[in-house]
């Protein structure tokens, strides 16, 4: 059934425009960089912690490889030069126990802001007492020290 009369139901239910139509929009496109850089910050810290933890897990692993063998110094740089690059290696030891300090440059860097590259040392340090060298004795046969 057709009508003659004009609807006018379907533009009543459109709401007036005001001033504030495009408020939410404008807020979000103020706030949107601040919370990026945020999140970029919070992924940043992490990965330092993460790299931080990585270097005195290194630090404790060279330090009981060192404090087990006949020449810790020489096998405190020898172990972490086999295994990690951009790592520098200490290893002191005064008769009863081996300290390893390792150190490591760690570098972000900023693409949105421009190429701007800043660095940051880390440092991890261990000690462990030394204990007789590992040797070992053929199959079928007991090592008496």
């Amino acid at each position: 059934v057709l009508s003659s009369t004009p609807c006018s139901a379907a533009s009543s239910t459109v709401p007036p425009r005001s001033s504030d139509a495009g408020q939410a929009t404008v807020e979000f496109a103020l706030v949107m960089p601040l919370v990026v850089a945020l999140v970029g910050c919070i992924i940043g810290v992490t990965v330092l912690c993460l790299d931080a933890l990585a270097l005195s897990d290194t630090a404790r692993t060279t330090a009981r490889i060192a404090s087990v063998s006949v020449d810790p110094v020489a096998t405190a740089r020898d172990f972490v030069a086999s295994r990690h690059s951009g790592i520098t290696v200490r290893a002191a030891t005064d008769g009863s126990a081996v300290t390893v300090r390792v150190q490591r440059r760690v570098t972000f860097r900023l693409p949105v802001i421009g190429n701007i590259r800043f660095g940051v040392p880390l440092v991890a340090s261990s000690t462990m007492a030394i204990e007789p060298p590992i040797t070992t004795a053929p199959q079928g046969t007991s090592v008496t020290p």
